[in-house]
């Protein structure tokens, strides 16, 4: 500290990691926010917005977006597999082993 009660240039407060991360988050949930309120079928924002929930622990409104996501893109196996995941956050087994299968009817090989 400098004898003005400023801190010297390296001594300012710094953020962990952790803490980046959360603020990262909820720029990114704000962002996809916009811009599926601009275009409630703009399916990258949908993503955007499921994957940052999701990482945020806010499992329900996740699941909000995944349902959305698998009547916007029916047919892809990436979407139903996020969907199942969503399902599992929550604790519905049934409804996850559903999108999962589903998933996997839809050629999802991304596992090993």
């Amino acid at each position: 500290m400098s004898p003005m009660g400023k801190p010297r240039r390296g001594e300012g407060p710094r953020a962990d990691s952790e803490s980046v991360r959360r603020l990262f988050d909820e720029f990114e949930i704000r962002l996809a926010r916009a811009a599926v309120q601009g275009n409630p079928r703009h399916v990258p924002g949908l993503q955007m917005l499921a994957q940052s929930l999701t990482r945020c622990g806010r499992h329900e409104e996740a699941l909000e977006a995944d349902l959305r996501l698998s009547t916007l893109c029916p047919k892809d196996p990436v979407t139903y597999y996020n969907l199942a995941c969503s399902y599992s956050n929550l604790a519905n087994v049934d409804a996850a082993f559903d999108a999962l299968n589903k998933a996997f009817e839809l050629g999802y090989h991304d596992y090993r």
